[in-house]
């Protein structure tokens, strides 16, 4: 509903910004110009974008450089938005994909959504690989990933179990 003829300025302003948010997104053809929309706009005109367009944004999201650079350029409830409309397990899918995500994010609250969207179990598939995700967790990370996979099928020998345990530290007994 356009109200472009309502003389309050918020109004119009509004409308406008529906518009030109609409304009900008039927422009855009690359991850790159998609990272450049949620540049220009404010946070809630790139809450308005995620809402509408939300599911269309999964084809410039391919793969986790774009994930990044996109993630990178919106706030946190923002970035929940979005990965609510994204199959990460499309995007996300090694063990190192997963460790280099969660090394650039920084709140708690992010690396939880990204690790509840990612197929944990066919990502961890080794102890080191484990180890370097276990790295960039905090204590609830850690703790939801642990119920997530099957320690079994990963640890295998002494060696393995020292990998993963030091990352426990001071934490448990």
């Amino acid at each position: 509903d356009l109200l472009l003829f309502d003389k309050t300025p918020r109004k119009w302003h509004i409308n406008f910004m529906q518009i030109y948010i609409a304009n900008l997104y039927e422009s855009v053809k690359t991850v790159e110009e998609l990272t450049a929309v949620f540049i220009v706009l404010n946070e809630e005109h790139s809450r308005q974008l995620i809402k509408k367009y939300g599911p269309k944004l999964q084809p410039f999201i391919r793969d986790t450089p774009a994930l990044i650079e996109i993630l990178s350029n919106i706030n946190g409830n923002n970035r929940q938005a979005l990965c609510d409309h994204l199959d990460l397990t499309e995007i996300i899918t090694t063990p190192e994909e997963l460790r280099t995500v969660l090394m650039l994010l920084f709140s708690v609250k992010d690396k939880m959504m990204i690790l509840r969207k990612t197929a944990l179990t066919k990502l961890t598939l080794n102890a080191r690989q484990l180890s370097e995700i276990l790295e960039w967790l905090s204590e609830p990370g850690k703790d939801y990933l642990l119920k997530e996979i099957r320690l079994h099928d990963i640890i295998h020998n002494l060696e393995d179990f020292c990998m993963v345990i030091q990352h426990f530290k001071g934490e448990r007994e």
